[in-house]
């Protein structure tokens, strides 16, 4: 696993790339498409095509010191000295991952309800996957219960909130106003989702400790229409007294 000196690496999800070579531009390789990411802010890397090159996937993300997990193989996060794994519902129990992995590896899983969060917080892992809260291209989610849907997404972040465990929600983008330094990817990104009718999950992290957070936060909701804020009390009122 990664050469992390003191426990577990730091993770950043604010930026959550997972791998899919299917949707690369044309004339760029899964690994042009890859480091372009990661240079324009992509903050953690999940490999999720069991073909990819995974060795030096993990190399290129060390490079720019960004974390990347494997999804579902054990084995080839192991050698490949990935950082951790994502594991689904069906997939490795994870009292047995961790048997596996040395202590410090990152270990997240698939939520697509209560229930499954409930377990997910007693088996004490690292962060937590929901969704499709939309529908994808990525995932069949044409049965019932595939898609959760925000008003199943709420009491979900609210069990979490009270666990402190970290969540990234699929189908959809996910800004994060935790670093204020990159508002025009922030402006850009939030626009460029309601232009193509993709929801957007605000998420105004410390939005009330200054001034200067509140006129940010009333910039990008000027800007862009968000399909949820994912905000505690405190957070929500400030928005409201931001404009």
């Amino acid at each position: 696993m990664a050469n992390f000196q003191a426990g577990k690496p730091t993770i950043d999800y604010s930026v959550y790339l997972v791998t899919g070579r299917n949707y690369l531009p044309p004339g760029k390789t899964y690994l042009e498409s890859l480091e372009e990411a990661i240079q324009g802010g992509v903050t953690l890397v999940q490999v999720r095509e069991k073909d990819a090159e995974t060795a030096d996937t993990v190399a290129l993300c060390r490079k720019h010191q960004v974390p990347v997990l494997i999804n579902d193989r054990i084995d080839i996060a192991l050698a490949s000295n990935a950082d951790g794994v994502h594991l689904g519902q069906e997939d490795m129990p994870i009292a047995v991952a961790r048997k596996l992995l040395p202590s410090n590896a990152v270990i997240g899983k698939s939520c697509k309800s209560l229930e499954h969060v409930r377990e997910a917080i007693k088996e004490n892992v690292d962060y937590v996957g929901l969704g499709a809260v939309y529908t994808t291209n990525t995932k069949d989610v044409s049965a019932p219960g595939k898609v959760i849907g925000v008003k199943g997404l709420r009491p979900i972040l609210a069990e979490l909130e009270g666990a402190g465990m970290p969540a990234v929600a699929i189908g959809g983008l996910l800004i994060n106003f935790g670093t204020v330094e990159d508002m025009d990817g922030m402006l850009a990104a939030g626009l460029n989702a309601n232009l193509n009718r993709k929801p957007v999950t605000f998420d105004p992290v410390g939005v009330g400790a200054t001034a200067y957070r509140q006129t940010c936060a009333a910039q990008l909701l000027n800007t862009w229409q968000p399909a949820v804020i994912k905000g505690n009390a405190a957070e929500i009122g400030a928005i409201v007294n931001s404009d």
